[in-house]
């Protein structure tokens, strides 16, 4: 439990601090009188214990490393209310130490003896305890030896008192002697200082002035008659308000109440009257004036002319605000870091770049920060590819591709160009980069990309040609179905493809797209280039320029042999079959798993029917004689096709021999079984051509259903009426219909609605060949119908053929709106000037319209010379050589609009041939917004490295400022912080020594009291520089407080630490001191383990500066390890 209060406890803790002893460093009397109380009575923890308000501190302690614990939990506080020795000799059994957490935890005390340190006015400051982990007692001999240890303790206390008490007096002495003779030389100096006072007030620039309470002036410099006009002789004995505007006169009066409530007055910018009445700008400073008894008497006024300094900052300001707008509306987004990588300017267009808001992030986080990616997208930008960071390192970035991908946004595809920014030094500052968004424009060239692809890997041969058949485009398609590549092509006429010369599918196009009628749809054969030839379907659409006009023809060429061969053999195939089943006389059976689907009439007749119809359905074994019955059977289920003899049975139940050929074919999707019956006698001779029949009929089939299968086509067939008898092709599925599902109902069924579908399936059906494009079902169907007919000629029905046609016309769709709504100027030239050109152009030349601009030259189009000096007729005549060289030419171009005006403009121009002609297609992309930001950029960049530099100035100013003593240059105690924690980091890595020495200047307090402040400060100079002038590069001198500096020595052991602040010590001591002389006190520690810290080696020199004042000061102690454990001072005098 903790001890009661003594009853003089406010007079005990007073008698106790003014001892001086709390907190003061370890003494080796103190730790003799320890040591020789514990061998005394063989206790292994023995203490001198001082009880202050809320701690017992430990003025010397043995066998514990602890300073001070809490009251609450001390002993010694008990031992303070005795007057004689508090003896426990079990502390489990005494209910006030029980529960204490030193008994029951470490270090475990059970025995404690305490003879309390009485002084001689009564005062129980603390104890000399001994400490056991046993329980015991001590015999009369060693209470005695304790009692008069502790009186000895006290006597040691009392003795520091006394030595402390008449060091005060004769520091006291001293300073009322060096009081008495500052005062004699203040008087002498002051006299000297006012003179020189008022040399300095009469000869300076600024105006200084002095004003009574009353407010009137009672001085006036030189300064102030410049100024305001006013010689001394017409302004002194005046109110000052001769010199202050009305509205400031408020502010005045606040200024002059805060001086004479003796209030500290920064400062202040604000406006005064000159003798003609004239503004003025001023930054005025106002002072008290006191008078002998130190009271205010007047003020005085410091005015200095800030007219220049104010219109220069509202240049600036409006500099300033002009450069903020101009990157807030800047459609390019800018951003900048400083020379330390660090982002210093992101305007509003690269927020929206990058999706996020502006940081001021290192280079090493910009890549993972904002999403930088390769112009593939994919790969991450290492920061040393960054931009910005390439051109802070020097290099010119320009039009560098990258992709932007924010977190949370899309990807942006980027032009980055940038530099280093330096100041008029050459001194590098930072750097800054623009960046244009150029996704859109990189996603149109992606699209245009894929279309011409989807355009050149068409199996379909894609041609175009002018009106007059001359062929101007070849894509691979072309060359793969007609044999010839494109230059073989280009420039021909489409006749050499043509079969003979009567065929004219082309102009018949031609035609029809001039009257403003749809072309027709054609099968004609055409020729390869191997002189073979093949079945065409020809469709025709036309090519228009930008005004509507039609300028040529496009023609996609399908190769439908495989079609037509199929469809012919097809009709053939079931033409051939319906008469030799009709004709034949051998019965004909065709079965569908055993059961009859079709029989010929003479089979009917052979078993006793009269009509087919009556025996389709049966199964077909029942036709079998019982003896026979299984080995049909056999036959039909394993698709045996060899001959084979069999008793078959009449209606009538007769019977005949018959010889049997079978054999499975494809009929309506499905697999069937065709069987000849015949008598031996009279089918021997028949049935080899019958045999060879089936299997080309089978072959026929199997080549149909095969194509079916395979192409994206529809194959039907309707009779006469319009019901379709077949439908087959795998484009049924686009429709979502199934191969024969249709079959039994009408065309009409399918056509939609639509009235031009069902005219041309009448037209068909009226025995007339159509070919047509519509719209069905959500799908673009191009659409084949041809009439057949039977032997006799007479119409039977019709075939059809369906091609998925959507994809291409959409294509066509795009490619055409991709034209006729380009922003671009299109223009066409030849020889005699433009032929022809788009509504942007018209638009660009500023022309009511493009009649104006037709035949018109280029150079007339351009001023007399280009801006790199060259004549515009003479470069365009080299540009015009390239672009017909190279087949693509890409430059810029300054054109003159129709009222005179120049604008910048790209230029692409790329060799065409239209109607047998060669011309030049130049498209025009209007470069002046671009330039312009690129102008309103370099202007900002120079705006940028002119603040940059100011800004860069200042900051170094500050930091200056920050990091240095204002007194006497050194480095200031923070810095010396930053730098030990540091060198400690060096040290310990790269296991090198480290020393620290501290040094004060002795008696500084006495001399400042003596000779005054200003006199100290100049004692402090000169320490300052002789510390400065001897240290090294690598070590670093700072003022760590008052009068005392620091001094951090890498690479040092202690030894030659020593060495060096004795010779620091030896330089102090004998300067020349003009005053009395000035020496200093030295304390040096260095380094012991890798884990010492900053706060342990200042702690260890301090010490040892300690102990230097207390050997006599002017000496070094430096802080040196004996026997590996305890410490013991070196002295060095």
């Amino acid at each position: 439990m903790a001890a009661r209060l003594p009853e003089n406890e406010r007079e005990r803790l007073a008698a106790l601090r003014d001892h001086h002893i709390l907190d003061t460093p370890k003494d080796q009397v103190f730790d003799d009188l320890v040591r020789l109380a514990a061998n005394i009575c063989g206790a292994p923890i023995a203490a001198i214990s001082l009880v202050d308000e809320h701690r017992q501190w430990f003025k010397s302690m043995l066998g514990l490393d602890v300073r001070e614990t809490s009251r609450d939990l001390s002993f010694c506080a008990h031992t303070i209310l005795q007057s004689d020795l508090l003896l426990v000799s079990d502390t489990h059994q005494d209910p006030r130490f029980a529960g204490n957490p030193f008994v029951t935890g470490e270090p475990r005390v059970r025995f404690y003896a305490g003879a309390p340190l009485i002084t001689d006015e009564g005062f129980a400051l603390g104890a000399l305890c001994v400490i056991g982990g046993t329980p015991r007692t001590l015999s009369s001999e060693q209470e005695d030896a304790l009692r008069l240890l502790a009186r000895q303790v006290t006597s040691q206390i009392k003795a520091v008192r006394q030595i402390a008490e008449k060091e005060a007096l004769l520091v006291e002495r001293e300073r009322l002697v060096a009081e008495q003779e500052y005062l004699i030389t203040e008087r002498e100096q002051a006299e000297a200082e006012r003179s020189r006072l008022a040399t300095i007030v009469e000869s300076s620039d600024d105006a200084i002035y002095s004003v009574a309470l009353d407010r009137r002036i009672t001085s006036w410099n030189r300064g102030a008659e410049r100024l305001y006009g006013y010689s001394a002789a017409d302004i002194v004995g005046k109110t000052v308000h001769l010199l202050i505007p009305m509205e400031s006169v408020a502010e005045f009066d606040e200024l002059m109440r805060r001086v004479e409530c003796i209030e500290d007055v920064p400062p202040v910018e604000t406006v005064r009257l000159t003798m003609t009445g004239a503004r003025l700008d001023v930054s005025l400073r106002i002072s008290s004036v006191l008078n002998a008894d130190g009271e205010i008497v007047g003020v005085s006024m410091i005015a200095r002319d800030i007219s220049e300094r104010k219109r220069g900052e509202s240049v600036l300001q409006a500099e300033r605000e002009f450069t903020e707008a101009m990157l807030a509306t800047m459609q390019e987004g800018i951003v900048a870091c400083d020379a330390e990588g660090r982002l210093t300017l992101f305007n509003h267009a690269a927020k929206e770049i990058h999706g996020l808001p502006f940081q001021p992030l290192p280079p090493e986080e910009w890549g993972d920060h904002f999403g930088l990616f390769e112009s593939d997208g994919i790969t991450p930008m290492r920061p040393q590819d960054i931009p910005l960071f390439r051109a802070l390192q020097g290099e010119t970035v320009r039009q560098e591709e990258m992709v932007v991908w924010p977190a949370d946004g899309l990807p942006r595809t980027i032009l980055a160009s940038g530099r280093a920014i330096h100041d008029g030094a050459g001194q590098k500052l930072g750097a800054v980069v623009a960046l244009h968004d150029i996704t859109a424009r990189r996603q149109n060239e992606m699209e245009l990309a894929r279309l011409a692809a989807i355009v050149e890997s068409s199996e379909e041969a894609i041609l175009a040609a002018t009106l007059d058949g001359v062929l101007v485009s070849w894509n691979l398609g072309a060359e793969r179905i007609y044999g010839y590549n494109a230059a073989e092509m280009i420039g021909q006429n489409v006749a050499v493809l043509a079969r003979a010369a009567s065929s004219k599918p082309f102009p018949i196009a031609v035609a029809q797209i001039l009257r403003g009628e749809a072309p027709s749809r054609v099968e004609v054969l055409r020729r390869r280039k191997d002189g073979g030839e093949f079945y065409a379907s020809l469709s025709f659409s036309p090519i228009r320029d930008t005004m509507g006009r039609v300028i040529g023809v496009s023609c996609i060429t399908r190769d439908i042999t495989a079609t037509k061969r199929a469809e012919e053999a097809l009709a053939e195939s079931e033409a051939r079959l319906r008469r030799l089943t009709d004709a034949a006389f051998e019965g004909i059976a065709i079965t569908r798993n055993g059961i009859l689907v079709d029989v010929s009439p003479a089979f009917a007749v052979m078993f006793g029917h009269r009509v087919p119809a009556d025996m389709l359905g049966q199964e077909a074994t029942i036709l079998a004689a019982p003896a026979s019955r299984h080995l049909v059977a056999h036959k039909i289920s394993t698709n045996d096709e060899e001959p084979y003899e069999a008793t078959l049975t009449r209606r009538d139940g007769s019977t005949f021999q018959a010889e049997l050929r079978g054999r499975v074919i494809h009929l309506g999707g499905h697999l069937a079984r065709v069987t000849a019956v015949r008598d031996i006698s009279e089918r021997k001779a028949m049935e080899a051509e019958l045999h060879a029949r089936a299997e080309q009929l089978r072959r026929s089939e199997a080549a149909l259903r095969a194509l079916l299968e395979s192409a994206p086509v529809i194959l039907y067939a309707a009779d006469s009426h319009g019901v379709i008898t077949l439908s087959e092709g795998k484009g049924l599925a686009a429709l979502g219909l199934e191969p024969g599902e249709t079959v039994g109902r009408s065309l009409f069924d399918f056509s939609g609605g639509d009235v031009e579908v069902e005219n041309n399936t009448r037209r068909a059906l009226a025995g007339e060949a159509v070919s047509y494009d519509a719209r069905v079902y959500g799908l673009c169907l191009h659409t084949e119908l041809r009439p057949v007919r039977g032997v006799d000629g007479a119409f039977v029905g019709i075939t059809g053929v369906c091609f998925d046609v959507t994809e291409r016309v959409a294509s066509e769709e795009r490619f055409r709106v991709l034209f006729e709504e380009s922003s671009d100027a299109h223009l066409l030239f030849d020889d005699s000037g433009v032929i022809d050109c788009n509504d942007a152009a018209v638009t660009m030349l500023r022309c009511p319209d493009k009649t104006q601009i037709l035949s018109m030259n280029p150079s007339s189009m351009s001023p007399e010379f280009q801006p790199d000096g060259q004549y515009s007729q003479e470069k365009w005549g080299t540009m015009e050589g390239q672009a017909r060289e190279t087949g693509f030419h890409r430059f810029e171009w300054i054109y003159q609009k129709m009222d005179g005006e120049e604008f910048p403009v790209e230029v692409a121009l790329t060799p065409v041939t239209l109607a047998n002609n060669s011309v030049l297609l130049a498209v025009w992309h209007d470069l002046t917004e671009r330039k312009r930001v690129e102008d309103l950029t370099r202007e900002h960049a120079i705006i940028l490295e002119i603040q940059n530099g100011q800004l860069a100035v200042v900051n170094a100013e500050l930091e200056a400022l920050a990091a240095s003593d204002g007194l006497t240059g050194l480095k200031n105690h923070r810095v010396f912080q930053e730098r030990l924690a540091d060198e400690i980091s060096r040290a310990a890595r790269y296991e090198s020594a480290l020393s620290v020495v501290l040094l004060d200047v002795d008696h500084f307090k006495q001399f400042n009291d003596s000779y005054g402040h200003p006199a100290g400060d100049a004692v402090l100079k000169v320490v300052a520089s002789i510390l400065r002038e001897n240290a090294r590069d690598m070590d670093l001198v700072a003022r760590y407080g008052g009068e005392e500096f620091v001094l951090i020595l890498p690479q040092t052991e202690l030894e030659g630490a020593l060495a060096f602040a004795e010779r620091l010590r030896e330089c102090i001591e004998l300067h020349a001191w003009p005053l009395r002389s000035v020496t200093a006190s030295f304390g040096v520690a260095g380094l012991r383990s890798k884990t010492d810290g900053g706060a342990d080696l200042i702690e260890r020199a301090d010490t040892a500066l300690y102990q230097s004042k207390r050997s006599g000061r002017n000496c070094v102690i430096g802080d040196v390890p004996i026997g590996g454990s305890d410490l013991s001072p070196s002295i060095i005098r």
